[in-house]
């Protein structure tokens, strides 16, 4: 009976949790000025890198479902070629792609495993890490010296609900107010040998955690979101137009070139 009670109480707490979908005029304000180029003639090369369900409920972490929306939304793009894989991508993956998207638990990450994406970021490649992606595991150290900062087990903390986001000059952030968000937010990061570019962060336990960065990695790119807990804010039309545009500029592409397809199939009944 108390089990069900919780799960009772669980589900009625994320009704009321759910948010509002967004106005079609508080995304067009976003991207108002926003000047996608007029001829695609760089084609662009996107791995998707997801993993099997974890243990979190099913209202999140749904990797397999992200890498099936996803892929397909972003395959839409003109000239934009997506491939997907629920593992570490192999050498051929590798070498295949301009960008490399990670939204996992980061399960593949292993001190071997480092040569392969510094030989991808000294080419020029660009990754991108959302949520529990930046998950160091056993080798924090060697993941925050190359993201920035890293989630450390053990050390790192973190909370679910509602976060006033505020996004400060970088270029990514261009058009965008104030937000609020229903997710999860990490802090007592593990900090790496460089800085980061903060694109926008909230204040919480007593300061600003940065949420949205950018980091050049010699040749290569870093973007970096710490929210991803919750399906639905993948479904959300601005956390779509900030990740893309993180892709984007990620993979050496115009910002905002994915940033048209933000709106499509967006919230889905």
């Amino acid at each position: 009976m108390r089990q069900i009670l919780r799960k009772l109480r669980h589900k009625l707490r994320l009704l009321r949790a759910t948010p509002r979908r967004r106005l079609r005029g508080e995304v067009e304000r976003v991207l108002q000025g926003a000047l996608p180029p007029a001829v695609i003639a760089v084609p662009l090369h996107i791995l998707l890198v997801g993993e099997p369900l974890d243990t979190h409920p099913p209202e999140s972490h749904d990797y397999p479902m992200w890498l099936g929306r996803w892929g397909e939304l972003l395959g839409t793009g003109d000239g934009v070629t997506v491939n997907v894989t629920l593992h570490w991508p192999t050498q051929a993956q590798w070498s295949l792609a301009d960008v490399v998207v990670f939204y996992g638990s980061n399960a593949g990450w292993v001190e071997k495993e480092v040569p392969q994406l510094d030989e991808f970021l000294a080419r020029g490649g660009g990754v991108v890490f959302l949520h529990y992606a930046i998950n160091g595991r056993n080798d924090v150290s060697l993941l925050a010296d190359r993201l920035g900062m890293a989630w450390s087990p053990c050390v790192s903390r973190y909370r679910y609900g509602w976060l006033n986001v505020k996004f400060g000059s970088h270029p990514l952030a261009a058009g965008f107010p104030d937000l609020r968000f229903n997710d999860e937010i990490f802090w007592n990061l593990t900090k790496g040998a460089g800085e980061i570019d903060e694109v926008g962060g909230a204040f919480h336990n007593g300061g600003q955690q940065a949420l949205f960065w950018t980091r050049q990695q010699g040749q290569g790119r870093v973007f970096v979101s710490v929210l991803g807990h919750y399906n639905w804010i993948f479904d959300d039309p601005l956390f779509r137009i900030l990740i893309f545009r993180g892709i984007c500029w990620a993979g050496g592409q115009p910002m905002d070139r994915l940033s048209a397809l933000a709106a499509r199939k967006a919230q889905p009944a």
